[in-house]
């Protein structure tokens, strides 16, 4: 129930009941009571009747703080760095979801603006402006573990083996503790793990079937150390580069191809400015949406449970949409024109334990990385 605030009745001391004299005989004069003005009776008896009204307002305010009752609408902004066409990319069909259902799981009080790659396009921009409140939720792109380091042991490469993999590692103990760091550190509450999948490499020199094609050539990565000394170990050039001048760089040259997952190959059209691609499943792209922490905060229980419930809905969008394109992902890419390889991972992995973990293992703690291996 929502009230319309109301003028409050002014009381002058006359008007109170205790302060009007009590008539007596001889404060009568024909037969009216001496010291009272002639509406003194009037506004005597009208005295019930504000103090009722006064009493429901009161009533009613204490009543639009309590579960249950309809809060007054508020209108929160989402930025995404991230976005990709409507319809197509995965990450932007389940976040126009979570967009849409917010409202109608809080009964129209939580709006959410939607802002794919519109008021940002650099994914630490985007939680800068969160934690100051610029922003009530962001998305972190690829970027996560970048921007949160105890993360980044899901960057690992060849670390993940699936996505009900990384979803039970991120939903579990592990990931709560991940969540609770950056709380304390960050002052941004994690609302949605999400994922980019598998990502592949597409270059425009020449087909990848083995470790020795990689020598020479000059892949763009995002800011993600792991994937980098991953990227250099193979015998090619790590390039970090941010999303948003990463396919102008493979246009003009400045880099050789980059790594994407399929879903996203084919959302952003890579196929048109690479000719080749690699199945290799080199790197699980973990990424989370956060809320500004005092904005979470502000929220009443039933509103946090519905924007959490929601979200967790929108991550399984992501992950159906995602895993299916993996699944098929040498047909969608060939369908496309590109020249697609299936090298054998083996040796990538092997790579990957033996020249990439170890940098990790005073970071991480070589316990924690067995702990998510042996995940089950």
């Amino acid at each position: 129930m929502r009230f319309q605030r109301q003028p409050w009745p002014i009381f002058h001391p006359a008007d109170h009941p205790g302060n009007s004299r009590r008539s007596s005989g001889r404060d009568k004069i024909n037969g009216q009571a001496f010291g009272m003005n002639p509406h003194a009776r009037k506004e005597r008896g009208n005295m019930k009747g504000r103090s009722i009204v006064v009493m429901a307002l009161v009533a009613g305010l204490v009543l639009a703080g309590l579960p249950g009752v309809s809060h007054a609408k508020r209108t929160l902004d989402l930025g995404d760095p991230i976005g990709g066409p409507p319809g197509v990319a995965p990450l932007r069909v389940a976040m126009e979801y979570f967009a849409a259902d917010v409202p109608k799981r809080t009964n129209g009080e939580i709006v959410i603006n939607y802002h794919p790659q519109t008021i940002v396009t650099s994914e630490t921009k985007a939680i800068e402006m969160c934690k100051v409140g610029a922003l009530a939720f962001a998305g972190t792109g690829g970027g996560l573990g970048t921007i949160f380091p105890n993360t980044q042991v899901l960057a690992l490469p060849y670390l993940l083996r699936d996505y009900a993999h990384y979803y039970g590692v991120v939903r579990g103990p592990i990931g709560k503790q991940m969540e609770a760091e950056i709380e304390k550190k960050h002052g941004l509450k994690i609302i949605i793990w999400l994922e980019f999948g598998f990502r592949q490499f597409a270059n425009t020199k020449r087909p990848l079937n083995s470790i020795e094609d990689f020598k020479g050539l000059k892949l763009r990565v995002m800011p993600s150390p792991p994937l980098a000394d991953m990227v250099n170990a193979l015998g090619a050039s790590a390039v970090p580069i941010s999303w948003a001048e990463a396919i102008p760089a493979v246009q003009q040259g400045v880099v050789d191809g980059l790594d994407l997952p399929v879903a996203n190959l084919i959302s952003m059209k890579i196929y048109e400015i690479c000719k080749y691609a690699a199945i290799s499943n080199h790197y699980f792209g973990p990424q989370a949406f956060v809320a500004n922490l005092n904005v979470w905060k502000s929220l009443t229980k039933q509103q946090q449970d519905a924007i959490l419930k929601v979200g967790l809905e929108a991550a399984d969008i992501n992950w159906k949409m995602m895993e299916k394109m993996d699944l098929d992902g040498k047909n969608q890419l060939e369908k496309h024109g590109m020249q697609v390889t299936t090298p054998n991972l083996a040796p990538f992995k092997e790579v990957a334990k033996t020249k990439v973990y170890p940098k990790y293992y005073a970071t991480f703690g070589q316990e924690i990385i067995q702990k998510i291996i042996d995940f089950k």
